[in-house]
């Protein structure tokens, strides 16, 4: 019995891990997009419906979530939380 749980472990360790969010090939460089605010403030208003799209963002969209699937979700999500968030902001 022993050994068959030894063996069981040494498989459970030689397996490979499993990728659940893949950031490899996204083709969005967040330290670059951070060292620019003025780009980044047009990313979120973007985002957030406020204002205009660039064309990086666009083929971005389009590219990993064509039907806008995640984005109605999260819009959702954050429709949930706003009234307990506002509050905490200018804390921060």
């Amino acid at each position: 019995m022993k050994t068959f749980i030894l063996i069981a472990l040494g498989a459970l360790a030689a397996a490979d891990p499993i990728d659940y969010y893949i950031t490899d090939n996204t083709g969005l460089d967040i330290e670059a997009l951070a060292a620019q605010p003025l780009k980044m403030i047009s990313y979120i208003n973007c985002f957030l419906d406020r204002g205009p799209c660039c064309r990086e963002y666009n083929e971005f969209w389009k590219k990993y979530d064509p039907e806008h699937i995640y984005y109605d979700l999260l819009m959702k999500e954050l429709e949930k939380y706003k009234p307990v968030s506002l509050p905490v902001l200018p804390i921060l």
